[in-house]
This record gives C-alpha cells, structure tokens and sequence, in this order.
C-alpha cells in the first residue's frame, strides 16, 4: 500500500469533498427509486466544485454532469444500505479530522507551507492558525458551503468506497491475463519507437524569409563542419543561432519520428550513425545535421513490463466491476430528472467521483 503522506491527504479530502449530498427538503431535481436529490443537493455540489477547482469549472456547464454523478451515487449508497455496508467508524473520524487540518493549510503563510516535508506536516503558530480559521471560514461563506457540507460528503462517500472496496478486494490478475494483455498491446504499447540523436547547426533565417542573405554563412558553416577531424561541437557553439543547443555543442538529444518539422525528420533519419548531411532548408532557416545514433523500432521485454502491465489489467477489472454495478443498479431503478433539469445537450464532462481503492 502507498504511503500516505500529508499532502495526499489533502489530495484524497479534496476529491471525497466532491461528492456531498445533502437531505434537505425542497423541489426535486430528481428522484432516485423514491429519494429525492433536490434543487439544493444539486447547487450545493455545484458550489463545492466551483469552490475547489476555482473560477475555470462552469456552473452552468457541468449542471447536467453534476446530477448524473448525483444519481449514481445515490444508487450506490443505497446498494451499501441494502446490503448492510458501513464504514469503520474509527476510520471516518479519522479521515473527517485529517480533513480539516489538511483544509486549514491551505489557508497558512506560503512561507509555513513550504517548510513542510511529505512526512512532516506544517507547524503555524497559533496566531497563524487562527488567520487561517478565520479566512477558512469567510471563503466558505463566500462559496455558500458550510464545514458541515464537507463532513456529510465524507461521510456520505466512505459509506460508498466500503461498498466498492468490497467489491474488488478480492479481484485477482493471473500471469495468463498479463501476458493476454502483452501480446495484444505489443506494437501499440509495448514497442519503443524509432529514435534518432543527432546534433544541428542552425543558420537561422530573419523576418523577410531572405534565404539567399544567410546561405554564405550557411555554405561556410558546412563547408567548415565537412574539414578532416572537424570538431561539430565547437563549430556548433561557433556558428549556430539555435539558443537551446548551441551551448551544447548543438546536441538537441534523442527524438523520435513526429517530434521535428518533417524537412528535418526526413533528413535526420535517413542519415547513419557518423556521417553529416547537406544543407537543410525549413522554415527555421538552414539546418547542418550530424547523427550519433539511430535506434529501430524495439519491443519492451516482457519481465520490464509485466510489472505495470498487472496494475493495468487490475485497474480495469476495477473499472469494470463498478461499472457493472452501476449499470445494473440503473437497469432495476426508478430515476427521473424534473423538466427543469432534463438534458438538452451535452455538456463537459464533470470531475469523476474517486475509484475504488485496492486494499
């Protein structure tokens, strides 16, 4: 299991933050097999995502997303009451209390903050911390959110990651599923791509696109660099107008094919190892290449992978058996949305509610 460091958690509360529904009474944005999710349930959501992402999340936008994550997790908190699940309640309150604390920092000097280490958290004086309450308080005020909307939605999602943790920790990927997953994902996944090193002189054209101004600087650039026992890289620092290489004796290090303008591509490529190409015209101005090494295509060992390819295959079984859940619980349920809420068009999708975690 990872370890679990300060900042993680501030991570981990954020995102079961996210996923608050509220009971209180009034016009029903929808209903869930007799449950109400209500005007206020929806806009509270919405103002916990708007309050936690900051000024980029669209209200209006994600409305419709919003609901649909609402809807689903209604399903799933009432399949954790119907089979009995509930979280350990020592767990909760440990979870609800790191919470807060984790909250509050955001609101410490950055200068406490950036003393803290993954393991040690900050230390503010009480002064600081009370600036920090205090501010804590007016932001929530400010985002139409209480304290409280933030220990329902906690509580309300550990209720439902026991139920999909029960669900999946006794999922298993054999050695047959991950070398299943090797051999079909060989080429696209597994193939390291063709790459070549190589070195440049760039005679770099100005504004007017006047080639013919930089071509005798760039013919004695090449006819310099083709001299018996040449040095490139000195010539490189000498002659180059590339500032990202030029210092580096004009090293732009291994790139693979899609990574260059295709003039360059093409002539880098078809270079061997040693040898120096003529001018190349693009439209950077003229280019003197030099290739160190050039590398096929190269199928990743199975024993460097495999490794990676089992989280991969466990995540997806994951994936799918909480999918299948939902689909099911959705197939049997009674769901409907008010006219007011009903999806007109898409929209982006909205921030997903946390994946099981692996025990």
């Amino acid at each position: 299991m990872p370890k679990v460091t300060w900042k993680s958690a501030v991570a981990a509360g954020l995102m079961l933050a996210m996923t608050f529904l509220s009971g209180c009474a009034s016009s029903a944005a929808a209903t869930v097999n007799g449950t109400k999710i209500t005007e206020k349930d929806l806009n509270t959501r919405l103002n916990l995502y708007a309050f936690l992402q900051g000024p980029q999340f669209d209200v209006k936008a994600y409305r419709s997303q919003v609901l649909d994550s609402l809807i689903e997790e209604t399903l799933l908190y009432q399949e954790a009451e119907k089979r009995g699940v509930k979280a350990d309640p020592a767990t909760l309150k440990q979870q609800l209390d790191s919470f807060h604390e984790q909250l509050l920092y955001q609101y410490l000097p950055k200068d406490v903050v950036a003393q803290a280490t993954p393991d040690k958290p900050p230390q503010p004086t009480e002064a600081q911390r009370t600036t920090a309450e205090r501010q804590k308080a007016d932001a929530f005020k400010k985002a139409n959110i209480t304290q409280k909307d933030f220990d329902d939605a906690i509580t309300r999602q550990a209720t439902v990651q026991t139920l999909l943790d029960s669900l999946t920790k006794d999922l298993a990927v054999s050695d047959a599923d991950v070398q299943a997953y090797y051999e079909a994902h060989k080429t696209d996944r597994f193939t390291a791509p063709e790459t070549v090193r190589a070195s440049h002189i760039l005679i770099q054209v100005g504004e007017d696109k006047d080639y013919n101004k930089i071509l005798p600087k760039a013919e004695e650039a090449l006819k310099a660099v083709q001299q018996p026992g040449a040095d490139f890289a000195a010539l490189a620092k000498k002659y180059s107008d590339d500032p990202g290489s030029k210092d580096n004796g004009g090293d732009l290090g291994e790139f693979a094919k899609g990574d260059m303008v295709p003039e360059f591509e093409q002539a880098a490529f078809s270079l061997k190892p040693g040898t120096i190409s003529p001018l190349v015209k693009t439209q950077f101005g003229y280019h003197i290449i030099k290739v160190a090494e050039h590398k096929m295509p190269e199928v990743m060992p199975f024993d460097q992978v495999k490794g990676e390819i089992h989280d991969q295959v466990l995540q997806q079984k994951q994936s799918d058996t909480v999918d299948k859940l939902i689909n099911d619980l959705k197939s049997k349920a009674a769901i409907t949305r008010s006219k007011a809420e009903t999806k007109e068009s898409p929209a982006p999708t909205a921030p997903q509610t946390p994946a099981p975690a692996t025990p």
